[in-house]
């Protein structure tokens, strides 16, 4: 019987795996970790002031918590302040003019507040402001329950702010929904933010593997690769950094691309697809979405991927293309 199998054998060859190229990138290094963090103060003005009075509403509580931020960061032996950003914001009620212009002078008060409670130089702070908040508004009003939700977005959207779209809001509901606005949706939008710009030092991999969990912002793309190949290639801690990597640095190409790739080598192709759908444009990550619906065994889609990645210049795209048309030859 020995002679049957080997004919079985034969006959009933193996059929063709494809073995797509996917490598992870290694990031370039980061000379200078320029790093930030925005916040919000919500203080209390009296109306149609700027003057800011500490003592005023809850005014104390919100300073308290700036003076936390600034101090913690200051306390901070990793990290040194460079410069602040200071934004001010206004709700919509009076006038369009004067609301940008109390916007510009609270940011400006905050600006000084600050320089002279921390001891940074004038030159150290940026001031910008931006009037009213209509954003802040939308936003909010987006995620409630009001009663009137709809109508109030419709003329947020519609109603050019010279065009009467306060004057609508009034109108809503005898005036009823523009008062609940007035007293719960407008006070938030009243606010200054800051951003505190700093840079990060250097960190080695011991230290690195430490921060990971914790402070992953301030280390480098490289630093976090350095940390993955200190566990063993494609291991789940392994692929762990780079989900990390992409999550903290959502707008790094490198970073969601290599957690692609740690995806893809673990045979999880739709997790790959969603490090990947912000970059569909990108020769890389055309290839690798190829990559991914190759393992979906959607053939027409990883064919077109592969193919635009072509034609973008990318080599491993050509190479997979050609494993991919094997795989199909050999599955007709």
């Amino acid at each position: 019987m020995q002679p049957d199998k080997l004919v079985s054998q034969r006959i009933l060859a193996d059929k063709f795996i494809p073995d797509f190229r996917m490598s992870y990138i290694v990031p370039e290094v980061e000379e200078v970790k320029v790093r930030s963090e925005i916040f919000s103060a919500h203080l209390n003005y009296i109306v149609g002031r700027y003057d800011l009075l500490p003592d005023f509403q809850n005014n104390a509580e919100q300073l308290a918590r700036v003076d936390s931020v600034v101090h913690a960061l200051k306390a901070d032996s990793d990290l040194s302040i460079t410069n602040f950003t200071i934004s001010g914001y206004a709700s919509p009620e009076d006038t369009y003019e004067r609301n940008m212009l109390l916007s510009q002078r609270r940011a400006e008060t905050f600006a000084r507040y600050m320089e002279k409670k921390y001891g940074y130089a004038r030159d150290r702070f940026n001031v910008q402001w931006f009037g009213e908040d209509w954003e802040g508004l939308r936003k909010a009003v987006e995620g409630s329950s009001l009663t009137d939700k709809e109508a109030v977005l419709n003329i947020i959207d519609n109603v050019g702010i010279n065009e009467g779209r306060e004057k609508r809001l009034m109108e809503l509901n005898g005036g009823l929904t523009y008062r609940l606005m007035l007293r719960e949706y407008f006070p938030p939008l009243r606010r200054n933010d800051y951003e505190v710009t700093f840079v990060s030092r250097t960190f080695n991999v011991e230290e690195a593997k430490e921060l990971i969990k914790t402070k992953p912002k301030v280390l480098s793309l490289n630093e976090m690769y350095l940390v993955a190949n200190t566990y063993p290639a494609d291991s789940p801690q392994y692929r762990e950094v780079f989900d990390i990597a992409c999550r903290t640095f959502p707008d790094a190409e490198v970073a969601c691309l290599n957690a692609a790739v740690g995806e893809l080598r673990a045979n999880r192709p739709d997790a790959a697809l969603a490090y990947l759908e912000q970059y569909n444009e990108s020769p890389a990550a055309m290839n690798l979405m190829g990559v991914a619906y190759a393992q979906k065994r959607d053939t027409a889609r990883a064919k077109q991927y592969f193919n635009r990645a072509i034609q973008a210049g990318n080599a491993d795209a050509e190479y997979n293309a050609k494993q991919l048309q094997q795989y199909i030859e050999d599955n007709l």
